[in-house]
């Protein structure tokens, strides 16, 4: 009989076990995938963890082991947003969009949520380094991803969403230091701030900028999601050495796609063009010719069949092939096409429209805007989908597509509202979850 107690206590030891691991997962990824050279899948997600504020996690698509390296507790960094870096190095970097030394929760006297940091991860064992703070003068709340410069520039460029000297956010080029440097051991090299708003939050720039630059020929192109002529966000460039910042395209609604959430992307050196995707008010892909700044948009999508000019504010969302695109698209020069995400929309071909349908899906489109749907995130009874993929998409070493969802919808409440990490096939057919937070 005492050996049943016994027994009995421990199965409920590790029943509790289970259970606290489960409540200190993390949640809610908002940024995309990276693969490292192990074949493992690196991300963040903004929320969850030991402390609720966000965590760095590791995933074997050969195992499918889910490993957390890292739980950010507010003075290290709080709520990551963003992509992941993998440097030459070897090491892991990101931004968290708040904490850092200034962090100060409630019910501190004067709680204050912090500017964000950069940080450092060793994807082998985990952990992680604060190595810089950002301060509100020299920019605040970081929620894009940082690139490094080509062989020869070890140093990494970002963007801070918002402070500055005009709090309307900042691009910078800061140092890397070495991997066994401590804490705040980065500098930056400089940083370019974004002109002030007026009362209507429109200036000649841009502002608030949300995703990370690309690096082309010695110049950084990037975008603003709010700002410019009429405050719905911009297009530019600068280059690398912080001279001759550029508009190419003030975003203006009603004659333009405006919000730029998602950045510009480079599919090579054999293409003149860049390529991007706009939010809002349906959506559209861009591009922009690397050598005259030509601004183009090649498709516009709309609520019925996503393929006239529309930009009006859209009174219902009925597109099949999706609206709303969220993340920078992928380019595979296996096959020349470019993978996306849309976040809301996408209802299924053939069934008339219904909310519970409208949780995104995969498309693919050509360097002139042919577009057609992959698969579609179900968030109606009876599918186990997390929903609402604001993470970019990747094309995985095995030629798999990769990518998060931030939450999920409509009655698809099992096994959590968390998000996860999902595969599908580049030729299109169902959306597998490999991970429900």
């Amino acid at each position: 009989m005492l050996r049943f107690i016994r027994l009995t206590a421990v199965v409920a030891f590790l029943a509790l076990l289970m259970c606290l691991a489960a409540a200190q997962g993390g949640k809610n990824p908002r940024a995309g995938l990276i693969q490292g050279p192990d074949g493992s899948l690196y991300g963040t997600t903004r929320l969850g963890g030991q402390y609720s504020k966000g965590t760095v996690f590791k995933y074997s698509v050969s195992t499918g082991v889910l490993t957390y390296l890292h739980h950010f507790s507010g003075l290290d960094g709080a709520y990551p947003h963003a992509k992941l870096m993998l440097a030459r190095d070897g090491y892991l970097y990101g931004t968290t969009s708040e904490g850092g030394p200034n962090y100060s929760p409630y019910p501190t006297p004067v709680p204050h949520p912090g500017h964000g940091i950069v940080f450092r991860v060793n994807p082998a064992s985990g952990g992680s380094t604060r190595i810089f703070s950002f301060t509100g003068a020299n920019g605040s709340n970081p929620k894009n991803g940082l690139i490094q410069g080509p062989s020869g520039d070890d140093s990494v460029y970002g963007v801070a969403s918002t402070g500055g000297a005009n709090s309307s956010g900042s691009v910078f080029r800061m140092t890397l230091p070495p991997t066994n440097s401590g804490v705040d051991s980065a500098s930056i090299l400089w940083s370019r701030s974004f002109a002030a708003t007026n009362s209507s939050g429109a200036n000649s720039e841009g502002a608030n900028p949300q995703s990370e630059l690309v690096y082309v020929n010695g110049k950084l192109y990037g975008t603003c999601y709010k700002g410019g002529s009429t405050a719905t966000g911009s297009v530019y460039r600068i280059n690398s050495d912080g001279t001759s910042f550029t508009v190419i395209k003030n975003l203006v609604q009603g004659s333009t796609a405006y919000y730029p959430y998602s950045g510009l992307m480079d599919p090579g050196s054999s293409s003149p063009h860049l390529y991007g995707m706009m939010i809002d008010p349906a959506g559209a892909i861009y591009r922009v010719n690397k050598s005259t700044d030509q601004y183009e948009e090649i498709r516009v999508f709309n609520t019925t069949n996503d393929t006239a000019s529309m930009y009006q504010p859209i009174p219902q969302i009925q597109g099949q092939r999706g609206l709303w695109p969220a993340g920078v698209p992928v380019y595979s020069s296996t096959d020349g096409y470019f993978y996306a995400v849309n976040l809301t929309a996408g209802h299924l071909p053939g069934i008339p429209y219904a909310p519970l349908q409208m949780h995104g899906n995969v498309v693919r489109f050509t360097s002139g805007g042919a577009m057609e749907a992959l698969a579609y995130f179900r968030g109606e009874s009876g599918y186990n989908h997390p929903t609402n993929p604001w993470g970019a998409p990747i094309v995985g070493q095995d030629g798999y597509l990769y990518g998060t969802c931030d939450g999920a919808g409509g009655e698809n409440t099992t096994p959590s509202n968390n998000g996860g990490i999902w595969r599908c096939s580049r030729s299109g057919g169902a959306v597998t979850i490999l991970v429900a937070f």
